[in-house]
């Protein structure tokens, strides 16, 4: 077994999430990523085709909110239908202790029908999470989602997502 493993290209068109983050990995940008003083620390894949990198699980838990645009905060929100998906949630104190949800592994989230935070959202604050601007949509994914699953074996995958 490799201790170190390459991510699996997953091309975009089996992911059907945000093209817009794939449309700036242009020539001009990656000569940007070769003459900058940081250039060994940038990960960049220079690929044929568009597409999006699988991260392995391993410590899966510490790094939500999740998916290449932090549109998912939690892993109960990824398995769950895309269509009910949290839209809005806020961003204040996001790295904090008291913000982390044991139970759903990712970031508690408030109550996105809040009239404030809607308001907010609307007016574009940087302090609300917003799926309905550009490049922020939480669609996509939609086969980590699977009527199959309960509840009960959804806290279990939970579970085991916490040991890795």
């Amino acid at each position: 077994m490799a201790v170190y493993e390459e991510p699996k290209l997953i091309p975009w068109t089996v992911v059907k999430t945000d093209f817009e983050r794939l449309s700036v990995v242009t020539e001009d940008f990656m000569k940007l990523v070769d003459s900058n003083p940081l250039n060994d620390e940038v990960r960049v894949h220079r690929r044929s085709s568009p597409g999006y990198f699988a991260p392995r699980l391993d410590g899966v838990w510490s790094r939500f909110p999740y998916l290449h645009n932090a549109s998912i905060p939690n892993i109960r929100a990824l398995l769950t239908d895309p269509s009910a998906r949290p839209r809005v949630w806020s961003m204040v104190d996001a790295g904090e202790r008291s913000r982390f949800d044991e139970d759903n592994l990712g970031l508690k989230i408030e109550d996105e029908n809040s009239k404030d935070l809607q308001k907010k959202a609307s007016n574009g604050s940087r302090n609300v999470y917003s799926t309905s601007r550009d490049g922020r949509s939480n669609a996509g994914h939609w086969f980590a989602f699977s009527p199959t699953l309960s509840d009960a074996d959804k806290t279990q995958l939970i579970e085991y997502l916490k040991s890795l």
